[in-house]
């Protein structure tokens, strides 16, 4: 429900997109060299996410792109992590009951957070 609330686009992908075969020679070609992201290709499941992605928007297809990218490990100490208690107690994102009539509560879309910050305008 949050992914939706934050127009998250979730698309399903074959197996066969995560493999590492050339994941390597991609990164090369797209950043320009992979001195930058050496330590990065030992990351097994980072590098298979990458791998997902470069098919998934088709980077290979389009050589203008070649060289422009470039990758860099966000630092994760500068974000908080919520579990969902936090994000139903915070009320931050509209969240429907649960219809097995547990105590799960709903909240009114117009009264959450994301709604409010969503209709802010800037100059």
């Amino acid at each position: 429900q949050i992914l939706d609330c934050c127009s998250v686009a979730i698309a399903p992908r074959k197996r066969a997109d995560f493999k590492l075969d050339d994941v390597e020679q991609d990164l090369e070609r797209l950043l320009g060299s992979l001195t930058q992201v050496l330590p990065h290709l030992e990351l097994r499941q980072a590098m298979s996410a990458v791998a997902c992605l470069i098919k998934h928007m088709d980077l290979m297809s389009d050589a203008s792109g070649f060289g422009q990218y470039k990758m860099e490990t966000l630092d994760l100490t500068q974000y908080l992590r919520l579990d969902a208690a936090a994000i139903r107690a915070l009320d931050l994102v509209p969240i429907q009951s649960n219809t097995s009539g547990s105590s799960g509560s709903s909240s009114s879309p117009s009264s959450t957070l994301f709604h409010t910050l969503n209709r802010c305008r800037t100059s």
